[in-house]
This record gives structure tokens, C-alpha cells and sequence, in this order.
């Protein structure tokens, strides 16, 4: 899993700029209440950082919907929110839906589906501030946004919007509704991680990485072991047992799913360590570029097609999994 950089002030603004009036268009449609205290706290649920999401929550349900829907029902509501997905599809309980009309209603105001994921301009936009290229969750899959002008026109238009990375919703939105716009509840990742592995699972910050919040000691290694005389299997260590990222790695199968690499880009490093000399990578490191300016992590992108630092991983597919390898295989010649 990689870490996101906290965004820019300019990108927060642009983001508030481009929501921010369409939503307030819905809250003040809202029926027979006092819309401002949620327009007040609006700007907060769009942009706040991820351990205040939560509170906005909390403060709609006490503030705005127990004090309007009479005998309001915790339980009744968690049901709710548990089948609002059909319910958007059907009559489904029309009964339930008149008494919590008030929240069905609030939920539309937070629409991820007509304000996002259907406007493809403002999903675009936010692909193209956060600009990265690979899954946030898993760093193998490709995630690139490509946009291109018109020829005539010379100016983007919903065609020349060709692809992006999918959002998910760490803090899920079938759970958590009003948090379905917040920026830092958006994460750029594959479908695959996403739609397929992880879908409504809900995280908690207690027990999973979230992707804004570096945390120290919340470190892993790639590894790998011998499988049998010829092929191996990736390991994944360096992290404390029951710690977030152990739990945020399950989550993902991200052992799992790299050892599909395991016959192929795994077995291809250590190939290149055994089938020339036992110092074959020292001599790439040291001895092959040595004298002509290219540095370590300038290597790496030439032979091995990743990056070597942190904060680079996201460029380039499979950045992380190859450099531990990599830095294996080399601490085996000393």
C-alpha cells in the first residue's frame, strides 16, 4: 500500500469550487427544516482530514435528523443505511422510506454517483490533481488519467476524457453516506481493488492504514522464499502482528495477488542474480554507470523499469515489490 502527499491548498479550493454550489442547491431544497446548519459544516465535510469525517457524521444524525424525524431509531437508521442500495433501485420498505425521507433526502445531497462518478469532468479534474499513476491500494495495476483536446477545438470535451483511476470510498459510502464527497474519503485506485476485493468492506482508523495518515511503525518488506527446486513465492514481513498495515494488507490479498508475479517478475530478478555472476547486480550498481552521472535511483528506472524512492512508487507499476527484492538480493552478496 502507498501513502497519498497531503494535497495543496490550490487543489482543496478547486475541489470546494467545483461541488460546493451544486450541493448547497440540494440542501436548500431539503423540506420543512433549517438548512444552515449543514450548509455551515458543508466546506468541513468536503475537505476535513480523515479523523474529523466521522464527527460530521455524527453531528448530522444528533443535530439534524434526531431533532426532525420523530422517534428516530438507531437501529432502524443502521438498517437503512445497510439496504439503501436497493431501496435506490426499488420500492423497497416504503414504509421505512417515508418515516426517514428526511435522510434518503440528505443522502441525494452527497450523491457520488451524479455529483463525481457521472460528472466526468469534476472526476477528471480531481484524477488530474491527485496525478497518480498507479493504484493507491495494490501498486501494480495502472491507474493513469488520459486526457486529450479536441483537434478542432483545441479544448477537452467529455470524448477526449479517456480514462482514470476508480475512487474508492475508504470510509464506505452504503455506510457512510454524508462522507460519499469528502476529498480525503476519495482514493485513487484499480478496479480490482476497489470493486472486486474490497467493495463496501468497512475500515476503521484504529485498525487500517488509511492512505493520508503516515504512521510510524506501520511498515512492510516485500520477500520471497523458495517454492520448489525451481520457482519461488512472495512473503510479505518487517510488519508487527496484529498492526494496521498487517490488517490493511490481508484486507487487500496483496500477498496473494503478487504472487501472480511470482513466475515472472520475481523469478526474472532472481534469475539475473544467478545465472551471471554471484556479484552481478554490485557491478550493475556499482561498477556499469560509474563515472558517467547516473545516480542509484536513475538505475533503477534504466534496468529495472521501477523507482527507488517512497514518495516515487506511484509512477511506476510494481515500484515498491521490485526495489525490496532488489535490495534482497543485494544484501545476499555482502
Amino acid at each position: 500500500m502507498l501513502y497519498l502527499p497531503d494535497p495543496t491548498e490550490k487543489i482543496l479550493k478547486n475541489y470546494i469550487n467545483n461541488l460546493k454550489k451544486k450541493v448547497v442547491k440540494r440542501i436548500k431544497k431539503l423540506p420543512d427544516i433549517d438548512t444552515k446548519p449543514l450548509e455551515d459544516i458543508l466546506e468541513n465535510i468536503l475537505i476535513d482530514k480523515p479523523a474529523k469525517l466521522l464527527i460530521h457524521q455524527t453531528y448530522i444524525i444528533d443535530e439534524i435528523l434526531k431533532k426532525n424525524i420523530n422517534e428516530f431509531d438507531d437501529k432502524e437508521f443502521q438498517y437503512l443505511l445497510s439496504v439503501w442500495t436497493n431501496i435506490k433501485k426499488s420500492e423497497y420498505d416504503i414504509n421505512l422510506c417515508l418515516k426517514y425521507k428526511l435522510a434518503i433526502s440528505i443522502f441525494e445531497c452527497f450523491d457520488y454517483d451524479e455529483f463525481i462518478s457521472k460528472s466526468k469532468k469534476t472526476s477528471y479534474d480531481l484524477a488530474l490533481a491527485l496525478n497518480r499513476n498507479t493504484c493507491t491500494y495494490c501498486n501494480r495495476s495502472y491507474v493513469n488519467t488520459i486526457v486529450v483536446k479536441d483537434e478542432n477545438t483545441n479544448r477537452v470535451n467529455d470524448k477526449g476524457r479517456i480514462t482514470r483511476p476508480q475512487f474508492d470510498h475508504w470510509f464506505a459510502k452504503s455506510k457512510f453516506p454524508f462522507l460519499a464527497l469528502s476529498f480525503y474519503n476519495l482514493i485513487p485506485s484499480c478496479s480490482i481493488c476497489n470493486s472486486s476485493i474490497k467493495g463496501d468492506t468497512e475500515f476503521d482508523l484504529d485498525t487500517h492504514i488509511h492512505p493520508y495518515i503516515k504512521e510510524v511503525g506501520q511498515d512492510f518488506s516485500f520477500s520471497y522464499e523458495l517454492k520448489d527446486l525451481d520457482s519461488y513465492k512472495v512473503k510479505i514481513k518487517n510488519f508487527k502482528p496484529s498492526s494496521k498495515i498487517e490488517n490493511t494488507l490481508k484486507e487487500f490479498k496483496i500477498e496473494e495477488i503478487y504472487n501472480a508475479h511470482a513466475m515472472f517478475e520475481l523469478k526474472d530478478l532472481i534469475d539475473l542474480k544467478k545465472k551471471y555472476t554471484e556479484d552481478y547486480l554490485d557491478m550493475i550498481f556499482n561498477e556499469s554507470f560509474k563515472g558517467i552521472g547516473v545516480e542509484e535511483h536513475d538505475i533503477y528506472r534504466l534496468v529495472f523499469g521501477v523507482e527507488k524512492e517512497e514518495e516515487d512508487f506511484h509512477k511506476r507499476s510494481l515500484s515498491k515489490f521490485k526495489r525490496d527484492i532488489i535490495k534482497e538480493l543485494r544484501e545476499l552478496d555482502k
